[in-house]
């Protein structure tokens, strides 16, 4: 077996799991809520961290800590950078946190296109005035009263021609 062929085989340890992905966005949602409240957003794990000089500038960097808690303080470094821009989804069902820009009201168009079809489908119905014509003329002639009622918005079937 080649070496290239090893390595395409071998699984990828060095990206998180699905349960490690889900519960840093429980962190963040839980962090970002404690914010909206006004309370503190803590990183209560124990992290060494440095800043170093570049010409007339300090810089923060070297930071060491398990995956999960750089992740968290990488969090709240944007979210820190981008607080102003950050909103929720307007969608009830969604309530993502996105940055907007704009005018923008939903964390993507998907969630628009299925706030404004969940308001159309909401509406009432069209009224159907060739059935109240007829409930009308039943109503004042009785219910066994034979009603015609034209129907000129239906849609005609071409006619065949014959040679």
């Amino acid at each position: 077996m080649s070496s290239q062929r090893r390595a395409a085989s071998k699984p990828t340890t060095y990206l998180p799991s699905v349960t490690v992905l889900r519960q840093l966005q429980a962190d963040f949602d839980a962090g970002y809520s404690r914010l909206r409240k006004g309370d503190w957003w803590l990183l209560d794990h124990p992290m060494t961290q440095g800043i170093a000089r570049m010409g007339n500038r300090l810089i923060r960097g070297h930071r060491q800590a398990p995956f999960r808690d750089l992740f968290v303080a990488m969090i709240i470094d944007l979210v820190e950078e981008y607080w102003p821009q950050l909103h929720r989804c307007r969608r009830p069902r969604c309530r993502a946190v996105f940055v907007k820009v704009g005018k923008e009201a939903y964390c993507s168009s998907k969630c628009s296109n299925r706030t404004r079809w969940d308001r159309f489908k909401s509406r009432p119905r069209p009224r159907d005035y060739h059935r109240e014509r007829e409930q009308a003329i039943r109503k004042k002639r009785g219910p066994l009263a034979k009603v015609k009622v034209m129907r000129s918005a239906s849609p005609k079937t071409p006619r065949s021609r014959s040679t």
